[in-house]
Protein backbone atom coordinates (compact mmCIF):
# COMPACT_ATOMS: atom_id res chain seq x y z
CA UNK A 1 0.00 0.00 0.00
CA UNK A 2 1.00 3.65 -0.72
CA UNK A 3 2.18 5.41 2.64
CA UNK A 4 -0.13 8.32 3.28
CA UNK A 5 1.61 11.57 2.61
CA UNK A 6 0.93 13.14 5.96
CA UNK A 7 1.97 10.15 7.60
CA UNK A 8 5.29 10.96 8.68
CA UNK A 9 7.99 11.27 11.75
CA UNK A 10 8.71 15.17 12.77
CA UNK A 11 12.59 13.99 13.09
CA UNK A 12 14.84 16.30 11.04
CA UNK A 13 18.18 16.43 12.18
CA UNK A 14 19.72 14.85 8.86
CA UNK A 15 20.64 18.14 6.76
CA UNK A 16 23.47 16.45 4.49
CA UNK A 17 23.91 14.04 2.12
CA UNK A 18 25.93 11.86 3.67
CA UNK A 19 23.61 11.80 6.98
CA UNK A 20 20.54 11.38 4.83
CA UNK A 21 21.83 7.49 3.48
CA UNK A 22 22.07 7.10 7.47
CA UNK A 23 18.62 7.79 7.73
CA UNK A 24 17.88 5.71 4.76
CA UNK A 25 19.35 2.91 6.49
CA UNK A 26 17.69 3.21 9.60
CA UNK A 27 14.16 3.61 8.29
CA UNK A 28 12.32 0.28 8.65
CA UNK A 29 10.01 0.45 5.86
CA UNK A 30 12.78 1.72 2.99
CA UNK A 31 14.48 -0.32 0.86
CA UNK A 32 18.40 -0.01 2.45
CA UNK A 33 16.98 -1.89 5.67
CA UNK A 34 18.78 -4.51 8.18
CA UNK A 35 17.72 -7.92 7.32
CA UNK A 36 18.44 -10.48 9.97
CA UNK A 37 21.41 -11.09 8.40
CA UNK A 38 22.32 -8.03 9.30
CA UNK A 39 23.52 -7.24 5.80
CA UNK A 40 22.09 -4.32 3.78
CA UNK A 41 19.22 -5.08 1.34
CA UNK A 42 19.81 -2.40 -1.64
CA UNK A 43 17.62 -2.14 -4.43
CA UNK A 44 18.35 -4.30 -7.43
CA UNK A 45 15.05 -4.66 -9.45
CA UNK A 46 12.50 -2.65 -11.54
CA UNK A 47 10.16 -3.47 -8.54
CA UNK A 48 12.19 -2.45 -6.14
CA UNK A 49 13.06 1.33 -7.66
CA UNK A 50 9.84 1.61 -8.50
CA UNK A 51 8.71 0.92 -4.59
CA UNK A 52 11.87 3.43 -3.79
CA UNK A 53 10.51 6.04 -6.03
CA UNK A 54 6.64 5.58 -4.56
CA UNK A 55 7.91 6.39 -1.72
CA UNK A 56 5.59 9.61 -1.32
CA UNK A 57 6.69 10.82 2.19
CA UNK A 58 9.48 11.53 0.65
CA UNK A 59 9.19 11.84 -2.91
CA UNK A 60 6.26 14.27 -3.03
CA UNK A 61 6.99 16.82 -0.48
CA UNK A 62 8.15 20.26 -1.73
CA UNK A 63 9.80 23.05 0.44
CA UNK A 64 7.39 25.41 2.53
CA UNK A 65 9.60 28.59 3.26
CA UNK A 66 8.51 30.51 0.32
CA UNK A 67 4.73 30.44 1.62
CA UNK A 68 6.07 31.24 5.14
CA UNK A 69 8.25 34.22 3.99
CA UNK A 70 5.80 35.09 1.24
CA UNK A 71 2.44 37.96 1.36
CA UNK A 72 -0.70 35.68 0.44
CA UNK A 73 -0.90 34.92 3.98
CA UNK A 74 -0.43 36.61 7.70
CA UNK A 75 -0.65 35.19 11.07
CA UNK A 76 -1.73 37.81 14.05
CA UNK A 77 0.23 38.08 17.43
CA UNK A 78 -1.37 34.92 18.67
CA UNK A 79 -0.67 32.96 15.72
CA UNK A 80 2.96 34.15 15.57
CA UNK A 81 3.84 33.03 19.18
CA UNK A 82 2.31 29.88 18.61
CA UNK A 83 5.12 29.67 15.56
CA UNK A 84 8.74 27.81 16.17
CA UNK A 85 11.37 30.41 16.75
CA UNK A 86 12.53 29.55 13.23
CA UNK A 87 9.36 30.14 11.61
CA UNK A 88 9.10 33.01 13.03
CA UNK A 89 11.98 34.28 11.56
CA UNK A 90 11.16 33.30 8.16
CA UNK A 91 8.06 34.96 8.56
CA UNK A 92 10.02 38.29 9.33
CA UNK A 93 12.62 37.90 6.92
CA UNK A 94 15.23 37.75 9.67
CA UNK A 95 19.25 37.47 8.54
CA UNK A 96 19.39 33.96 10.82
CA UNK A 97 16.35 31.76 10.24
CA UNK A 98 16.96 28.41 12.01
CA UNK A 99 18.11 29.23 14.97
CA UNK A 100 20.15 26.06 16.10
CA UNK A 101 17.69 23.46 15.53
CA UNK A 102 15.05 24.55 13.48
CA UNK A 103 12.26 22.80 11.72
CA UNK A 104 12.58 25.17 8.75
CA UNK A 105 16.16 23.38 7.64
CA UNK A 106 13.58 20.52 6.32
CA UNK A 107 13.72 22.08 2.94
CA UNK A 108 16.97 21.76 2.26
CA UNK A 109 17.73 18.73 4.42
CA UNK A 110 14.43 16.30 2.75
CA UNK A 111 14.76 18.13 -0.75
CA UNK A 112 18.21 16.61 -0.91
CA UNK A 113 17.06 13.03 -0.19
CA UNK A 114 14.71 13.40 -2.61
CA UNK A 115 17.62 13.87 -4.82
CA UNK A 116 19.58 10.90 -3.34
CA UNK A 117 16.50 8.79 -3.84
CA UNK A 118 16.23 9.86 -7.17
CA UNK A 119 20.18 8.73 -7.92
CA UNK A 120 20.28 5.46 -6.31
CA UNK A 121 17.74 4.65 -8.87
CA UNK A 122 19.72 6.27 -11.57
CA UNK A 123 23.14 4.70 -10.58
CA UNK A 124 20.76 1.06 -9.86
CA UNK A 125 19.79 1.21 -13.09
CA UNK A 126 23.00 1.42 -14.92
CA UNK A 127 23.42 -2.11 -13.87
CA UNK A 128 20.45 -3.49 -15.22
CA UNK A 129 19.46 -4.24 -19.08
CA UNK A 130 16.27 -3.11 -20.50
CA UNK A 131 14.80 -6.46 -21.38
CA UNK A 132 11.29 -7.72 -20.79
CA UNK A 133 10.74 -4.62 -18.99
CA UNK A 134 11.48 -1.83 -21.31
CA UNK A 135 8.62 0.19 -20.93
CA UNK A 136 9.10 0.35 -17.10
CA UNK A 137 12.96 0.25 -17.60
CA UNK A 138 11.87 3.87 -19.30
CA UNK A 139 9.20 4.88 -17.32
CA UNK A 140 11.57 4.26 -13.68
CA UNK A 141 14.01 6.55 -15.31
CA UNK A 142 11.99 8.67 -16.34
CA UNK A 143 10.44 9.65 -13.23
CA UNK A 144 13.88 9.85 -11.13
CA UNK A 145 14.91 12.17 -13.52
CA UNK A 146 12.17 13.92 -12.99
CA UNK A 147 12.12 13.92 -9.47
CA UNK A 148 15.52 14.91 -9.08
CA UNK A 149 14.99 17.88 -11.60
CA UNK A 150 12.17 18.69 -9.21
CA UNK A 151 14.12 18.83 -6.25
CA UNK A 152 16.88 20.78 -7.76
CA UNK A 153 14.54 23.70 -8.80
CA UNK A 154 12.68 23.92 -5.55
CA UNK A 155 16.48 23.97 -3.86
CA UNK A 156 17.42 26.82 -6.78
CA UNK A 157 14.16 28.87 -6.23
CA UNK A 158 15.07 28.51 -2.51
CA UNK A 159 18.49 28.92 -1.79
CA UNK A 160 19.78 30.73 -5.04
CA UNK A 161 19.61 34.16 -6.16
CA UNK A 162 16.69 35.11 -8.53
CA UNK A 163 17.67 34.18 -12.33
CA UNK A 164 18.91 36.53 -14.62
CA UNK A 165 20.49 35.32 -18.09
CA UNK A 166 23.47 37.99 -17.91
CA UNK A 167 24.44 37.31 -14.54
CA UNK A 168 23.47 33.28 -14.19
CA UNK A 169 27.23 32.40 -14.65
CA UNK A 170 28.59 33.84 -12.30
CA UNK A 171 26.02 33.84 -9.55
CA UNK A 172 26.21 30.52 -6.80
CA UNK A 173 24.64 27.61 -7.63
CA UNK A 174 23.63 24.56 -5.29
CA UNK A 175 25.57 21.40 -4.61
CA UNK A 176 24.36 19.02 -7.31
CA UNK A 177 25.20 15.49 -6.71
CA UNK A 178 24.69 13.06 -9.90
CA UNK A 179 25.24 9.82 -7.80
CA UNK A 180 24.27 7.99 -5.12
CA UNK A 181 28.05 8.32 -3.44
CA UNK A 182 27.80 10.15 -0.63
CA UNK A 183 31.67 10.96 -0.89
CA UNK A 184 30.65 13.31 -3.87
CA UNK A 185 30.29 16.28 -2.36
CA UNK A 186 30.42 18.66 -5.14
CA UNK A 187 30.37 22.12 -4.52
CA UNK A 188 27.91 25.12 -5.21
CA UNK A 189 28.93 25.96 -8.73
CA UNK A 190 26.74 28.51 -10.69
CA UNK A 191 23.09 29.51 -11.28
CA UNK A 192 23.45 28.74 -14.76
CA UNK A 193 24.68 24.95 -14.04
CA UNK A 194 22.04 24.66 -11.67
CA UNK A 195 19.27 25.19 -14.49
CA UNK A 196 21.46 24.01 -17.12
CA UNK A 197 20.85 20.27 -15.20
CA UNK A 198 17.38 20.87 -14.09
CA UNK A 199 16.73 21.09 -17.88
CA UNK A 200 18.65 18.62 -19.08
CA UNK A 201 17.22 15.97 -16.43
CA UNK A 202 13.18 16.96 -17.68
CA UNK A 203 14.05 17.11 -21.39
CA UNK A 204 15.32 13.51 -21.05
CA UNK A 205 12.39 12.30 -18.82
CA UNK A 206 9.65 13.36 -21.37
CA UNK A 207 11.20 11.23 -23.59
CA UNK A 208 10.58 8.83 -21.07
CA UNK A 209 7.61 9.13 -18.96
CA UNK A 210 4.30 7.68 -19.85
CA UNK A 211 0.65 10.11 -21.21
CA UNK A 212 -1.21 8.17 -18.24
CA UNK A 213 -0.36 6.71 -14.80
CA UNK A 214 -2.67 5.08 -12.12
CA UNK A 215 -1.13 7.34 -9.28
CA UNK A 216 -0.66 11.40 -9.65
CA UNK A 217 2.66 11.51 -7.37
CA UNK A 218 3.72 9.53 -10.32
CA UNK A 219 4.85 12.09 -13.18
CA UNK A 220 3.66 11.81 -16.73
CA UNK A 221 4.86 13.75 -20.03
CA UNK A 222 2.39 16.56 -19.06
CA UNK A 223 3.61 17.05 -15.62
CA UNK A 224 7.07 17.05 -17.20
CA UNK A 225 6.32 19.56 -19.97
CA UNK A 226 4.27 21.89 -17.27
CA UNK A 227 7.48 21.55 -14.96
CA UNK A 228 9.47 22.84 -18.02
CA UNK A 229 7.00 25.38 -18.62
CA UNK A 230 7.33 27.03 -14.36
CA UNK A 231 11.58 26.58 -15.15
CA UNK A 232 11.75 28.67 -17.88
CA UNK A 233 8.95 31.31 -16.53
CA UNK A 234 11.48 30.88 -13.72
CA UNK A 235 13.88 32.12 -15.98
CA UNK A 236 12.40 34.30 -17.91
CA UNK A 237 12.08 32.30 -21.06
CA UNK A 238 8.57 33.09 -22.13
CA UNK A 239 9.07 31.75 -25.33
CA UNK A 240 9.95 28.12 -24.09
CA UNK A 241 7.65 28.44 -21.23
CA UNK A 242 4.73 29.13 -23.59
CA UNK A 243 5.87 26.49 -25.57
CA UNK A 244 5.73 23.55 -22.48
CA UNK A 245 2.85 25.28 -21.46
CA UNK A 246 1.36 24.44 -24.76
CA UNK A 247 2.29 21.37 -25.30
CA UNK A 248 1.24 20.38 -21.38
CA UNK A 249 -2.01 21.46 -22.40
CA UNK A 250 -2.25 19.62 -25.53
CA UNK A 251 -2.08 16.71 -23.19
CA UNK A 252 -4.48 17.69 -20.52
CA UNK A 253 -6.36 20.87 -20.71
CA UNK A 254 -9.58 19.74 -18.34
CA UNK A 255 -10.51 22.66 -16.20
CA UNK A 256 -12.57 22.52 -13.50
CA UNK A 257 -16.48 24.26 -13.42
CA UNK A 258 -16.67 25.44 -9.72
CA UNK A 259 -20.64 26.22 -9.98
CA UNK A 260 -20.34 21.93 -9.92
CA UNK A 261 -18.83 22.03 -6.44
CA UNK A 262 -19.96 23.20 -3.51
CA UNK A 263 -18.73 26.75 -1.86
CA UNK A 264 -20.14 25.87 1.68
CA UNK A 265 -17.93 22.93 2.38
CA UNK A 266 -15.12 22.91 4.78
CA UNK A 267 -12.91 21.35 1.73
CA UNK A 268 -14.64 21.89 -1.71
CA UNK A 269 -12.61 20.14 -3.76
CA UNK A 270 -12.57 16.41 -4.57
CA UNK A 271 -9.89 14.36 -3.26
CA UNK A 272 -6.75 13.15 -5.66
CA UNK A 273 -4.87 11.19 -3.12
CA UNK A 274 -4.36 8.58 -3.49
CA UNK A 275 -5.99 7.11 -6.26
CA UNK A 276 -5.92 9.99 -8.40
CA UNK A 277 -9.58 10.02 -9.99
CA UNK A 278 -10.74 13.34 -8.55
CA UNK A 279 -9.31 16.43 -9.90
CA UNK A 280 -9.10 16.42 -13.53
CA UNK A 281 -6.85 19.96 -13.08
CA UNK A 282 -3.85 17.90 -11.05
CA UNK A 283 -1.29 16.51 -13.30
CA UNK A 284 0.59 15.53 -10.43
CA UNK A 285 0.36 15.38 -6.79
CA UNK A 286 2.77 17.00 -4.11
CA UNK A 287 2.35 18.74 -0.98
CA UNK A 288 4.45 21.49 1.19
CA UNK A 289 6.57 20.02 3.59
CA UNK A 290 5.24 19.81 7.53
CA UNK A 291 5.12 23.15 9.24
CA UNK A 292 2.96 24.47 12.25
CA UNK A 293 2.41 27.58 10.07
CA UNK A 294 0.16 25.44 7.81
CA UNK A 295 -1.11 23.52 10.92
CA UNK A 296 -2.63 26.67 12.07
CA UNK A 297 -4.16 27.50 8.91
CA UNK A 298 -7.32 27.04 10.54
CA UNK A 299 -6.91 29.13 14.03
CA UNK A 300 -4.49 32.29 13.55
CA UNK A 301 -3.25 32.29 9.94
CA UNK A 302 -5.39 34.82 7.54
CA UNK A 303 -5.47 35.48 3.56
CA UNK A 304 -4.14 39.13 3.12
CA UNK A 305 -6.72 41.30 3.37
CA UNK A 306 -5.97 42.84 -0.28
CA UNK A 307 -5.77 39.61 -1.69
CA UNK A 308 -8.89 38.35 -0.31
CA UNK A 309 -11.11 41.82 -1.15
CA UNK A 310 -9.81 41.36 -4.96
CA UNK A 311 -12.13 38.77 -5.59
CA UNK A 312 -15.18 39.68 -7.06
CA UNK A 313 -18.91 38.82 -5.38
CA UNK A 314 -19.68 36.63 -8.72
CA UNK A 315 -16.10 34.77 -8.39
CA UNK A 316 -16.58 31.29 -6.74
CA UNK A 317 -12.86 31.17 -6.20
CA UNK A 318 -13.78 33.29 -2.90
CA UNK A 319 -15.92 30.74 -1.32
CA UNK A 320 -14.43 27.61 -2.61
CA UNK A 321 -11.14 28.91 -1.38
CA UNK A 322 -11.81 30.81 1.98
CA UNK A 323 -14.16 30.89 4.89
CA UNK A 324 -14.30 33.52 7.30
CA UNK A 325 -14.37 33.53 11.21
CA UNK A 326 -16.51 35.75 13.11
CA UNK A 327 -14.29 38.73 13.15
CA UNK A 328 -14.40 38.61 9.24
CA UNK A 329 -11.10 37.31 8.62
CA UNK A 330 -10.45 34.98 5.89
CA UNK A 331 -8.91 31.40 6.64
CA UNK A 332 -7.73 28.88 3.64
CA UNK A 333 -9.45 25.93 3.22
CA UNK A 334 -8.81 25.78 -0.61
CA UNK A 335 -6.58 23.19 -0.89
CA UNK A 336 -6.34 20.98 -4.13
CA UNK A 337 -5.69 18.45 -1.13
CA UNK A 338 -9.20 17.98 -1.15
CA UNK A 339 -10.03 15.57 1.78
CA UNK A 340 -6.80 15.28 3.17
CA UNK A 341 -6.79 18.00 5.57
CA UNK A 342 -3.88 17.81 7.21
CA UNK A 343 -1.40 18.42 4.24
CA UNK A 344 -1.39 21.81 1.50
CA UNK A 345 -1.23 20.91 -2.55
CA UNK A 346 1.87 22.19 -4.00
CA UNK A 347 1.76 19.92 -7.37
CA UNK A 348 1.30 20.91 -10.92
CA UNK A 349 -2.20 21.62 -12.37
CA UNK A 350 -3.61 22.62 -15.79
CA UNK A 351 -5.15 26.39 -14.43
CA UNK A 352 -1.30 26.42 -13.64
CA UNK A 353 -0.69 26.19 -17.48
CA UNK A 354 -3.49 28.44 -18.46
CA UNK A 355 -1.75 31.44 -16.72
CA UNK A 356 1.52 30.56 -17.73
CA UNK A 357 0.27 30.76 -21.24
CA UNK A 358 -1.71 33.66 -21.00
CA UNK A 359 1.47 35.26 -19.18
CA UNK A 360 3.70 34.32 -22.64
CA UNK A 361 1.23 35.51 -25.30
CA UNK A 362 1.02 38.89 -23.41
CA UNK A 363 4.77 39.03 -22.93
CA UNK A 364 4.97 38.31 -27.17
CA UNK A 365 2.32 41.19 -28.07
CA UNK A 366 -0.44 38.60 -28.62
CA UNK A 367 -3.20 40.21 -26.42
CA UNK A 368 -6.41 38.49 -27.90
CA UNK A 369 -4.76 35.08 -27.35
CA UNK A 370 -3.70 35.96 -23.73
CA UNK A 371 -7.27 37.47 -22.66
CA UNK A 372 -8.89 34.05 -24.37
CA UNK A 373 -6.73 31.79 -22.39
CA UNK A 374 -7.16 33.80 -19.58
CA UNK A 375 -10.61 34.20 -19.86
CA UNK A 376 -11.22 30.61 -20.55
CA UNK A 377 -10.02 30.00 -17.12
CA UNK A 378 -12.25 32.76 -15.27
CA UNK A 379 -15.73 31.09 -16.97
CA UNK A 380 -15.15 27.98 -15.16
CA UNK A 381 -14.70 30.29 -11.50
CA UNK A 382 -17.70 32.56 -11.73
CA UNK A 383 -21.15 32.53 -11.10
CA UNK A 384 -22.58 30.37 -14.46
CA UNK A 385 -23.89 33.38 -16.42
CA UNK A 386 -22.43 36.24 -14.75
CA UNK A 387 -18.78 36.44 -16.30
CA UNK A 388 -17.72 39.43 -18.62
CA UNK A 389 -14.99 38.58 -20.37
CA UNK A 390 -12.00 40.50 -19.55
CA UNK A 391 -10.18 42.64 -22.60
CA UNK A 392 -6.97 44.79 -22.22
CA UNK A 393 -5.80 48.02 -23.75
CA UNK A 394 -1.62 47.13 -23.98
CA UNK A 395 0.88 44.86 -22.98
CA UNK A 396 0.93 46.19 -19.43
CA UNK A 397 -2.67 46.08 -18.92
CA UNK A 398 -2.83 41.96 -20.15
CA UNK A 399 0.01 41.90 -17.53
CA UNK A 400 -1.45 43.39 -14.66
CA UNK A 401 -4.32 41.24 -15.32
CA UNK A 402 -3.24 38.52 -15.77
CA UNK A 403 -0.79 38.44 -12.65
CA UNK A 404 -3.73 39.44 -10.49
CA UNK A 405 -5.77 36.38 -11.62
CA UNK A 406 -2.70 34.29 -11.70
CA UNK A 407 -2.42 35.39 -7.68
CA UNK A 408 -5.54 35.22 -6.70
CA UNK A 409 -6.18 31.56 -8.99
CA UNK A 410 -3.23 30.03 -7.38
CA UNK A 411 -3.08 31.40 -4.08
CA UNK A 412 -1.64 28.55 -1.39
CA UNK A 413 -0.18 26.67 -3.78
CA UNK A 414 3.43 28.11 -3.90
CA UNK A 415 4.07 30.41 -6.93
CA UNK A 416 3.94 33.73 -5.16
CA UNK A 417 7.27 33.43 -3.57
CA UNK A 418 9.21 32.68 -7.04
CA UNK A 419 7.00 35.31 -9.18
CA UNK A 420 7.83 38.34 -6.30
CA UNK A 421 11.25 37.07 -6.86
CA UNK A 422 11.20 37.36 -10.69
CA UNK A 423 8.41 40.38 -10.62
CA UNK A 424 10.71 42.38 -8.53
CA UNK A 425 13.30 42.79 -11.26
CA UNK A 426 10.57 44.61 -13.18
CA UNK A 427 9.40 48.14 -12.34
CA UNK A 428 6.14 48.10 -13.10
CA UNK A 429 5.54 44.95 -10.81
CA UNK A 430 8.11 45.25 -8.29
CA UNK A 431 6.43 45.89 -4.50
CA UNK A 432 7.56 45.89 -0.58
CA UNK A 433 6.33 43.41 1.32
CA UNK A 434 5.00 44.48 5.06
CA UNK A 435 3.96 42.78 7.64
CA UNK A 436 3.21 43.42 11.39
CA UNK A 437 3.67 41.75 14.90
CA UNK A 438 3.04 43.95 17.82
CA UNK A 439 3.71 47.40 17.47
CA UNK A 440 6.09 46.23 14.95
CA UNK A 441 6.34 46.81 11.17
CA UNK A 442 9.05 44.55 9.30
CA UNK A 443 9.52 45.24 5.36
CA UNK A 444 10.65 43.52 2.86
CA UNK A 445 12.48 45.66 -0.34
CA UNK A 446 11.92 44.43 -4.00
CA UNK A 447 15.00 42.59 -4.90
CA UNK A 448 16.81 42.28 -1.56
CA UNK A 449 19.14 39.64 -0.70
CA UNK A 450 16.71 38.10 1.93
CA UNK A 451 14.75 36.40 -1.21
CA UNK A 452 17.34 34.20 -0.90
CA UNK A 453 17.35 31.57 2.03
CA UNK A 454 20.34 30.34 4.14
CA UNK A 455 21.94 27.36 4.05
CA UNK A 456 21.95 25.22 7.01
CA UNK A 457 24.83 26.04 9.11
CA UNK A 458 25.79 22.45 9.72
CA UNK A 459 26.17 21.82 5.55
CA UNK A 460 27.93 25.26 5.33
CA UNK A 461 30.03 23.62 8.49
CA UNK A 462 29.90 20.07 6.66
CA UNK A 463 30.69 20.85 3.28
CA UNK A 464 32.87 24.30 3.39
CA UNK A 465 30.40 25.86 0.67
CA UNK A 466 30.20 29.17 0.76
CA UNK A 467 26.99 31.02 2.65
CA UNK A 468 24.69 33.48 0.92
CA UNK A 469 24.48 36.84 1.95
CA UNK A 470 21.77 37.73 3.57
Amino acid sequence: MMKTIYNIKKTFSVLMIAFISIQIIACKKDFLEKKGNQKLLVPKTLQDFRALLDNNSVMNRVPGLGIISGDDFYVNDTGFKNLYNDEQNAFLWRADIYEGNGITRLDWSYTYRQVFYSNIVLDGLMGLKAQEGQQEFNNIKGTALFFRALGFSYLAEGFCAPYTEGTAGVEMGIPLPLTSDVNDRPGRGTLKGVYDRILKDLNEALALLPDEVTYKTQPTKAAANALLAKVYLTMGDYEKAWLYADASLKKNNKLIDYNALSGSAFRSFPSDYPNGLGNNEVLFYAVWNEYSYFDSFTTNTYVNNTLYMSYNINDLRKSMFFYTNSNGDGIFKGSYSGSQIYTQFAGLTTSENYLVRAECYARKGMLIEAMKDLNDLLIMRWVNGLFIPLTAQDQTDALRIILSERRKELVGRGSRWGDLRRLNKDPRFAITLKKVIGTQEYMLPPDDKRYTFPIPDEEINSSGIPQNIR
